[in-house]
């Protein structure tokens, strides 16, 4: 009769503050989930630097010290200023999931000239008090260079879970209320509020700028989610443990369904996350225990997280 191994949780309990989003690597496999206490000053810095996706199945996240160049050109409109753009949300992405958003940032020029972005915007997510509560990781490479006309649009991609687990685990843990967000244009040092009400339960994803007000579905930034939700269930006790597997096999699974591309191998890690999921929070039996053995080490392989569970 064994228990669930949980070994991981001094590798989560790394929870070393972002001072600035500008500044932050993109969540690499293997590496502690980095979030910002509530009651840290908000601060949301911008430029047009990250991480590449690299790594199995999907556009994962780089190792250290990997620049992404894979976007193309630079500004050659002068930089869009804050004072010369509206900044709004937009309605979710389809196909949505339960228990997570993917919600367009849109930035409007509303400048009598063009102006230029390249990258991401920073996003800083606060609390009803304006105290930071995450900062929003970079997903995916910077895309190119957008010239914005007056009157057109570019936006990012903010991807949140915000519930764990579903119905079938009422005994999730709760998530942080966040109830703004202080967005900050890229090569800008000056941000603005928007609203946003929605309970946040690991630090977000954010998606390099594109040229109108949708967005696209990425596989990098679902992929980066599911990855913080399966490190975080790693340190979390046993009982919950199933209901961070089941949101992040949510997500993969949603990826997939959007037919975007980057998703290989994401419907067979669902599917071994749902396994998990269903087993007993402590005392398995030989066969059960078998099963998670096989699970969690083909899991530590697809998230590249080796040894996390035991």
């Amino acid at each position: 009769m064994l228990r669930r191994s949980m070994a991981a949780t001094a590798l989560i309990c790394m929870t070393t503050a972002l001072a600035l989003a500008g500044c932050s690597s993109h969540n690499t496999p293997g590496n502690a989930v980095t979030g910002v206490a509530a009651g840290t000053p908000a601060s949301a810095s911008a430029d047009s630097s990250a991480t590449t996706p690299a790594g199995s199945g999907a556009s994962q996240s780089a190792g250290a010290g990997q620049s992404a160049d894979s976007g193309s050109g630079s500004v050659s409109a002068p930089g869009c200023s804050l004072g010369s753009l509206s900044i709004t949300t937009g309605p979710d992405l389809s196909p949505a999931g339960i228990g997570f958003a993917a919600e367009p940032i849109i930035l409007k020029n509303t400048g009598a000239a063009a102006c230029g972005l390249l990258g991401w915007p920073g996003v800083a997510a606060l609390n009803g008090g304006g105290a930071q509560i995450y900062q929003a990781a970079r997903a995916g490479s910077k895309g190119s260079a957008i010239t914005l006309q007056p009157g057109a649009s570019a936006s990012a991609v903010l991807y949140a879970v915000t519930s764990l687990g579903g119905p079938g685990h009422a005994g999730a843990p709760s998530c942080t209320q966040a109830t703004g967000l202080l967005v900050t244009p890229p090569n800008e040092t000056h941000s603005r509020r928007i609203g946003f009400g929605s309970p946040l339960c690991v630090a977000p994803e954010l998606t390099a700028l594109l040229p109108g007000t949708s967005g696209a579905v990425s596989a990098a930034a679902e992929y980066d989610e599911a990855l913080l939700l399966w490190k975080d269930g790693a340190a979390a006790i046993s009982a919950v443990q199933g209901a961070y597997e089941l949101e992040a096999g949510d997500l993969l699974e949603n990826a997939e369904e959007a037919g975007v591309s980057g998703t290989s191998g994401f419907l067979t890690a669902a599917a071994e996350l749902g396994q998990l999921s269903s087993l007993p929070d402590a005392m398995l039996n030989s066969v059960q225990q078998s099963e998670f053995d096989t699970d969690v080490a083909a899991l530590d392989s697809f998230f590249a997280t080796p040894g996390l569970y035991h």
